[in-house]
Order: structure tokens, then C-alpha cells, then sequence
């Protein structure tokens, strides 16, 4: 359950701004100045003839006028612009520095690609291909595990070729054919290969050459940055090595299949020929990498004023500059205050785009006024992150009766829900989710859909044994024969909110949307108690944390969209709990405790 957040991410001036940063009416305005400064020197050139009129000769008939040569004025295409208005200054441009949006935009402008992501399907940029196992590129290589090396079990699980260890072997591809290791000899195991393949004749900004070379120096970084707690991408990664100066092949730990997307294995290319002899630490914090980055992209960093803005210019060598990209010569990021600050400066002129900037949404009555009146354009975006309210389902509180143990009690909880009133509750900014995916993504819409239906949830909960003993909505029901529940239990239960966030008018650490889903459950006969908490306390680690150590009945709270597929955290191997009875210790996803192996379930 929850709402998927949706803000305005940015508004631009009335027309079209492609990715490539063309905007037809911007260049129509600059073009307008441009033919405006000749007019007014044409009229300057003629008042300068008034005031020295030369003498003039009529010619006979018997003399030839003179010859006067026609001129064809020459004009320069006129230098076009784009000012783009963000809420936050970067701390850095490196590569691994900063992730803010705005970083992050900048840096595209600076790298362009290496992969764009376009509604959900990885497009290459500088690669020649994305791999699969259709076009050639991926394979699966029967290979030698020998005793007490790298595995992955058939749980998807990094560990070792050790007795008692249950693996796939070679041409085995669902759990039904796994087999367990005796102890002794080699085995064989399927191992997956990724090749890329480079574009011919990508330069780095200063003209150097960009080879795999500089892909298998990001990968050493990466390895180097995150040392102690390697993500996914490196964990189960093998070898990275380049095959020649196009060429780069990526080997995964033998077993491991887990992969989402084979294009997040390309790691994106820094200049080895100009940072390779950096430190770490120089790596972050020199000038040349996180004030003045090298890069292959469309444009290079000319000027970072510090507190105002920072300007690019087209990069001459643009491996796709015979194409005519960039369209603008000059782009420049200008740093407002808030959103008042960027709806102030985009009516002053002062910038064309308006992006990631907090607070938008409180100016909207002004950007559609100013939208109806043909000034600009609002452009709203699906935010990349999802609430949800999160039952605990195998909570390892002892005080707590684990009331959501059942799935028909969920079921019936989630239909007493008015989730369309709850996402109204943070007006533009706020739609129903029915997944775990954003509403555009193409697996959306395989998932169960619960409407808001109270008559329904209360008859299911009257099938479960959930009862209705005194005909009072307003009172908790009490259990009678319900799966894993003493009876005599109310369906009463706490619900966890962060603390920090107190709404105008709501109660103390209580967001409104918390309110509703109480008030909902309320005519369902569910009572609710709010229990509003610190981040820190919520979210710590297990076993003390409360979410992640399973010390919860329901609690509210927020997963970005990332790289990595959320499915994991539904996953059972995900869920926390203590090692080896729980193959990811306390660092397991999956908090809510769901499993389709649970014998309710």
C-alpha cells in the first residue's frame, strides 16, 4: 500500500526542449535580438551619410556609369543560449561525489550517457549495443568451481563451495534442479559473460582517446570507494577486464543469474591518462575532477562561480557534433534560493528551464496561470520513490499478537484503506500505487488492485473471524477462531510514523495521510495508535532497529526507485532476521517479514 510522489520537476518557456536542449521558442527570441541589433545599426550607418554628403555626379550620356559591386552580407549564425534554473548547488561533479539531481543533470551534459534509460529500456549512448543473449553478447560458460572458492547458491546467496551448500549446476536453471554439494571435487557451473563494445573514435574533452581502458579504471575506483560495503554490482562481479581498445568483458561469480538489466554492468568511463596517478582522496576532492571534470559529452565546464552559477560551452570534440548536437552553444546552471526565488528570475528572463527546484508545487497556481497565458510550460514528474504503509507481518516483537499474519486480513485491511484520499492528501504531489514500479513502467499493472471497499473488507473480516461482537464500528473487533491468533485479540494495532515530520493541523509527528488511514480502518472496526518515532530509531539496523529488526505491527515509510529491482524486497531470502536461519543476517530488505513459503501464506 501507499502513494507513489509526484512533483512538478521542472517548467520551461512556452515550446519544446528536447534532451538535447533545443528550444524552439528560445531560439526564435534570440534570433529576434539578433535581427533587432542589425536594424538598429543599419540606422546608424545612415545618419553617419547625412551628416557628410559627398558630392554627386550624373553622368553624360556619352559616359559609362560606374560599376558598383553588390555586397552580400555575411551574417553570423547567432550564438544561442540556455539558462536553466536549479534549486541546489552541487557540492562536486566527480563521477562518485555527489548524487543530487542537479549533479547529476550537470554531469549528463558533461558525459552523456554512457546508457539513457527511455521509458524503461536501456538505449546506448557511446556502446554500439546493449547486451543480450539474442545479439550475441551474453552467454552462459559451463566453468569450473573448485572447494572453498566463490559461489552463488541456488538462494542467490555469495558464499562458498563448502559441504552442505545448495547450488545449480551447469544447464540447471530453477530451483527443482539444484543439488548439493558432497564435499569434495569440482563442479560445474554456469557462469554469465557480458561483452560491450565501444564506439569508434570517442575523445575525452581535451582530444586524449577514450578507450575500455578508462571503463576498467572506473571499475578500480568503484572497487577502491566502496572497499567495505561493496554493492550488488560489485559483489557478484568476477572479472572486468578490457579485450582490446573497444572491447570490455564483464564474468560474473559462478551461479550468479540475479541480474536486472546487463547494461548496469558497464561501468562509466573516467580519463585514466589524466587521474590515473591520483590518490583516492585527490579523486574527490582536486579541482580537476569534481570542479572541472574531463569528459566525452556534449558540452565542457568553462566557469563555476561558487553560489551563482556554473556555464558550459560546446565541446569540440562531440562525437556527435557532425550531427549537429549540441543545438545551444552555451549552457548555464544559475543557483536559486527556492521556488519563489525561481518563478521571480524565469519571469525576469533570467533563465529558460526551471528544475529541481523544492517547493514547486506550492507555486503551482501561479505556473498555470502563467501556462494558460502561453508564458511557459509545466512539466510534471513521476517522482522516483513510493510510500507504503508496511504491515509487519512476522514481527519479532513479543509484546505484539501478529495480527497480519493471515493474508485475507491483510486483504480486508487493505480494501478498508481509501488510498485515493490519501494521495489527495499531498494534492499534485501525491497518486495511488498499486505496485512496487512506477505507474508508467510496463509490469505495473500485473499486480492485485485493492479499491477502497469497507463493506467488503468487513464481510471478509467477518469470513476470517475478525468479529463484530457489540455492532459498533467504532470498537476493535475481536478474534474467533481467526489462524495464529489467540482469541479474545483486538484488531488493534500500533502504527509507526517518523517523528520529524508534524503536518499544520494534524497531531503531534502524525502526517495527514497517516490520519486518514487511521480514520479509514476506524469504520472497518480496526483501531489504530500512532507511535511517532526519530528516523534514526526507526530505521537503525537489527536486531535493535525497529523496521529492520522486525519490532513492528505497521509503519510508514518510503523506497526509492533505483537501478536494482525492488522485487528483492519481497524477496524470502531478504528478510532480516539472525544468520544462518536468515541468509542475509540483519541486512536483508524484505522488513514486513512477506514470504510466499510462509505456511499461512
Amino acid at each position: 500500500m501507499g502513494a507513489i510522489s509526484t512533483d512538478i520537476g521542472r517548467f520551461c518557456k512556452s515550446g519544446s526542449i528536447s534532451n538535447r536542449f533545443i528550444s524552439e521558442k528560445f531560439m526564435l527570441t534570440h534570433l529576434r535580438k539578433h535581427l533587432f541589433t542589425l536594424i538598429i545599426l543599419s540606422i546608424a550607418l545612415s545618419s553617419c551619410a547625412v551628416e557628410s554628403q559627398p558630392q554627386l555626379v550624373v553622368p553624360t550620356m556619352e559616359e559609362k556609369a560606374p560599376q558598383i559591386p553588390t555586397v552580400t552580407p555575411t551574417l553570423e549564425p547567432p550564438v544561442t543560449m540556455l539558462s536553466i534554473c536549479v534549486g541546489e548547488e552541487p557540492t562536486s561533479l566527480f563521477l562518485y561525489g555527489d548524487v543530487s539531481p542537479t549533479a547529476k543533470a550537470i554531469r549528463q551534459a558533461i558525459y552523456d550517457g554512457p546508457v539513457d534509460v527511455l521509458n524503461f529500456n536501456p538505449s546506448p549512448v557511446i556502446l554500439t549495443q546493449i547486451p543480450s543473449q539474442a545479439n550475441g553478447a551474453v552467454t552462459l560458460l559451463p566453468v569450473d568451481v573448485h572447494p572453498g572458492t566463490e559461489i552463488v547458491d541456488i538462494n542467490g546467496n555469495l558464499t562458498y563451495l563448502t559441504p552442505g551448500i545448495v547450488y545449480r549446476p551447469a544447464g540447471c536453471s530453477t530451483p527443482e534442479c539444484g543439488e548439493i554439494y558432497p564435499g569434495d571435487g569440482i563442479v560445474k557451473v554456469d557462469q554469465v559473460v557480458v561483452r560491450f563494445e565501444l564506439l569508434e573514435n570517442l575523445r575525452w574533452s581535451d582530444g586524449i582517446p577514450l578507450t575500455a581502458n578508462d571503463s576498467i579504471f572506473s571499475y578500480q575506483v568503484t572497487t577502491d570507494i566502496f572497499s567495505q560495503y561493496p554493492p550488488d554490482i560489485l559483489r557478484f562481479t568476477q572479472a572486468y577486464w578490457a579485450i582490446d581498445e573497444r572491447q570490455i568483458e564483464w564474468r560474473g561469480v559462478p551461479g550468479y543469474q540475479g541480474i536486472a538489466s546487463y547494461a548496469d554492468l558497464f561501468f562509466t568511463p573516467l580519463p585514466q591518462h589524466a587521474w590515473g596517478t591520483l590518490t583516492l582522496q585527490e579523486l574527490f576532492t582536486s579541482p580537476a575532477t569534481a570542479q572541472k571534470p574531463l569528459g566525452w559529452g556534449a558540452y565542457i565546464l568553462d566557469e563555476w562561480i561558487a553560489g551563482d552559477h556554473i556555464s558550459l560551452s560546446k565541446n569540440p570534440y562531440y562525437f556527435r557534433a557532425t550531427e549537429n548536437f549540441p543545438y545551444f552553444d552555451h549552457i548555464s546552471f544559475r543557483f536559486v534560493a527556492d521556488a519563489e526565488d525561481a518563478v521571480t528570475a524565469f519571469q525576469g528572463g533570467e533563465c529558460d528551464v526551471v528544475a529541481n527546484v523544492n517547493g514547486l508545487v506550492n507555486e503551482l497556481s501561479t505556473l498555470q496561470a502563467l501556462e494558460l497565458a502561453g508564458e511557459l510550460r509545466v512539466i510534471f514528474q513521476e517522482n522516483l520513490a513510493w510510500e507504503q504503509a508496511a504491515f509487519g507481518i512476522s514481527s519479532l516483537d513479543p509484546e505484539t499478537a501478529n495480527l497480519f499474519q493471515e493474508p485475507r486480513t491483510r486483504q480486508a485491511i487493505a480494501m478498508c484503506i481509501d488510498r485515493e484520499a490519501v494521495a489527495a492528501s499531498v494534492g499534485y504531489a501525491g497518486s495511488v500505487a498499486n505496485s512496487y514500479l512506477p505507474q508508467a513502467h510496463p509490469l505495473n499493472n500485473l499486480g492485485e488492485r485493492y479499491a477502497f471497499a469497507p463493506q467488503d473488507a468487513a464481510d471478509l473480516l467477518d469470513e476470517i473471524g475478525w468479529m463484530d461482537h457489540d455492532q459498533d464500528a467504532e470498537t476493535a473487533r475481536q478474534s474467533s477462531g481467526v489462524p495464529g491468533v489467540e482469541d479474545g485479540t483486538s484488531l488493534g494495532f500500533v502504527y509507526r510514523v517518523v517523528g520529524e515530520r508534524v503536518p499544520e493541523g494534524g497531531p503531534q509527528g502524525v502526517p495527514r495521510e497517516a490520519e486518514i488511514i487511521q480514520e479509514s480502518l476506524a469504520q472497518c472496526g480496526v483501531e489504530v495508535t500512532f507511535l511517532a518515532q526519530s528516523a534514526e530509531d526507526l530505521f537503525a539496523p537489527g536486531p535493535e532497529g525497529v523496521v529492520f529488526g522486525r519490532q513492528f505491527e505497521m509503519a510508514q515509510f518510503a523506497w526509492s526507485f533505483g537501478k536494482e529491482s525492488l522485487c528483492k524486497l519481497f524477496m524470502s531470502s531478504e528478510i532480516p532476521g539472525i544468520y544462518p536461519d536468515y541468509p542475509k543476517g540483519w541486512g536483508g530488505g524484505n522488513a514486513p517479514g512477506y514470504s510466499i513459503f510462509s505456511k499461512l501464506d
